[in-house]
């Protein structure tokens, strides 16, 4: 909530499990390619069907939550901006 305060437009990837290196370090690696690479916003479902692709097959995968499937964090953005666009 802290951090949506300061940052409403923030994208938060989150696992409603542990953590797991064999996963992160892929995703992230994948997720800085991206950013060097594309001149726009991260296509959430392109980049994850990829990741699918590659980690999937591992059962922690499925704990984590893309950005744009985060319904709470959206949530709290929105509250955020509603707050303060008054």
């Amino acid at each position: 909530a802290t951090a949506l305060s300061k940052a409403r437009e923030a994208q938060i990837l989150a696992t409603s499990g542990i953590g797991m290196t064999h996963i992160n370090d892929p995703i992230l690696k994948a997720l800085n390619n991206e950013l060097l690479r594309s001149t726009g916003p991260v296509d959430w479902s392109k980049f994850w069907k990829s990741m699918e692709s590659r980690v999937g097959g591992q059962a922690a995968f499925h704990d984590y939550v893309p950005p744009d499937k985060n319904i709470p964090a959206r949530l709290m953005g929105a509250y955020w901006r509603a707050l303060t666009s008054e």
